[in-house]
């Protein structure tokens, strides 16, 4: 599909038209947001980007530039101390690029606090779920995330069949969506205290799933800017030609993390979303499923 422009040149009644794909127009649209926002709420002095390295914070770290040539906003990666090697080393290789790059230690003794606050599981629904469960048994809620409600019964957002066994007396591992809050959260608003930024910039999509469906673009607090998410409606297709597009190895395969597709799924979702994980399913000796994992660095070529 294209879409025709016409702009309006003030010289009689001369229309320029211009064809445009609907990727383009998207682009178009993404960097006016941005430049509309920066008007409005000042982002180059009151807002930092949550960077994680993977594919969608990369891509807005550029779309930032390509809105706002020479802008001044940080680009905060929240070291969380379990992150992956090869995404931390990208990070590192591009702060030595580009000094807006801030990696900001979590200062968080993990062994302690996966002791005292519970471990991360599949996804923070599923561990908000699993604790409506022990302390209020099968209430509403937890029978829909099973499928055991009527009239709900949507996979994507149901508790997957292998996980199941985890709602029952006898599983008594400490399942919880707090460690996100100690590792990422806490820190990041202890940067933006110390930086004096009140506005946090993310690459969230909700074409993503889960409870980030239903996210807007902006989110307020007392009538203030709080978060703003550039990339909400912007699906993977349009990720995929912006890469393309812009002629860079956006994502590279790292033939060692091979994982079956049980394995992959049971990681909890910030893990994979720290690396910019994706994943193609293969079929492995005996018809088994894998998953071969590809983790984003990001655009500036880091092999």
């Amino acid at each position: 599909m294209t879409i025709k422009l016409r702009s309006r040149k003030e010289s009689g009644s001369f229309y320029l038209e211009e064809a445009m794909t609907e990727n383009e127009f998207l682009l178009q649209d993404r960097l006016q947001k941005i430049r509309s926002m920066n008007e409005q709420y000042n982002l180059e002095a009151n807002a930092y980007l949550s960077f994680s390295g993977g594919r969608d914070s990369t891509i807005l770290h550029h779309l930032l530039d390509e809105a706002l040539p020479g802008n001044k906003i940080p680009r905060v990666y929240i070291n969380t101390g379990i992150e992956y090697k090869e995404v931390l080393k990208f990070v590192r290789s591009l702060q030595e690029r580009d000094p807006r790059v801030i990696i900001y230690n979590s200062g968080v003794n993990i062994k302690q606090m996966l002791e005292t606050k519970g471990y991360p599981f599949k996804s923070k629904e599923h561990a908000m779920t699993l604790s409506i469960y022990r302390n209020s048994g099968r209430t509403k809620t937890v029978k829909k995330y099973l499928g055991e409600e009527p009239g709900h019964t949507c996979p994507k957002y149901m508790c997957p069949p292998k996980l199941r066994y985890q709602f029952s007396e006898n599983f008594k591992i400490n399942i919880s969506k707090k460690c996100c809050n100690e590792l990422k959260k806490k820190p990041a608003a202890r940067y933006a205290r110390e930086a004096g930024k009140s506005i946090t910039i993310t690459g969230m999509r909700s074409s993503e799933g889960g409870q980030r469906s239903n996210i807007s673009c902006s989110s307020f607090e007392d009538n203030r800017l709080v978060k703003f998410h550039p990339l909400v409606p912007v699906p993977d297709e349009w990720m995929s030609w912006y890469q393309r597009e812009r002629d860079s190895p956006l994502i590279t395969l790292l033939p060692a993390v091979q994982l079956p597709e049980d394995r992959l799924q049971r990681l909890p979702i910030c893990t994979r979303a720290a690396a910019g994980a994706r994943h193609n399913a293969l079929s492995a000796p005996g018809g088994r499923k894998t998953m071969r994992v590809f983790m984003g660095p990001g655009l500036c070529g880091v092999p």
